[in-house]
């Protein structure tokens, strides 16, 4: 059964969330190659939901401990993008 990861994340700026989008948009599918689908969708001026699918949950398991092991990645942001976002909620299933 295929497993979803998403993420709610509030940026402290505009500027920080037009950083992080390119990012993501650009580097994810290298990131995450495992993934079936790799979405981020702007919600507001400084707000998104990012959101990954996975085959099943073993694979977004190994997709994570992957991205931990890249320095300065953490399983939803890199370093820069963690320190501009206010809040994050993540939610899988």
């Amino acid at each position: 059964m295929s497993y979803c990861r998403t993420t709610l994340v509030e940026f402290n700026s505009e500027k920080d969330a037009d950083e992080a989008h390119a990012d993501y948009s650009k580097n994810a599918p290298s990131e995450f190659p495992e993934a079936e689908i790799l979405l981020s969708t702007r919600t507001g001026p400084t707000s998104a939901v990012v959101t990954s699918v996975y085959p099943d949950k073993e694979t977004a398991k190994k997709a994570t401990a992957a991205r931990n092991a890249i320095p300065g990645k953490s399983c939803t942001q890199n370093e820069k993008h963690r320190d501009a976002s206010r809040r994050s909620d993540f939610k899988s299933g």
